[in-house]
């Protein structure tokens, strides 16, 4: 955990065996909501948003259990889709259990 010269949380990670693992959270310098997402053994999985200051969201993205991108999406500051793309890559080799 991580805090701002006025005692706010700006940081939240969590770690199983020294690597990013699990909820990662981030807020603006005013204690709102900046970035959230997890990570799978140092990897990003799943559903990350980002969000302006103001409280609008600003960036969703999806990733695969690999860390790959499924989709990106991001928004103006006044809640306008500014871009959205779907991603085929396939980069990394799916993680096997025995990694996990």
């Amino acid at each position: 955990m991580e805090r701002n010269s006025k005692g706010n949380i700006v940081e939240l990670a969590t770690y199983k065996k020294g690597i990013e693992h699990g909820l990662q959270k981030s807020w603006h310098p005013e204690g709102d909501i900046k970035s959230e997402g997890f990570t799978n053994s140092g990897i990003a999985c799943g559903v990350w948003k980002s969000w302006f200051p103001n409280g609008q969201i600003s960036e969703e993205t999806e990733f695969d259990a690999s860390g790959n991108r499924i989709y990106l999406r991001q928004w103006n500051i006044s809640g306008e889709i500014t871009r959205e793309e779907y991603f085929h890559e396939r980069l990394a080799p799916p993680i096997t259990p025995e990694e996990q």
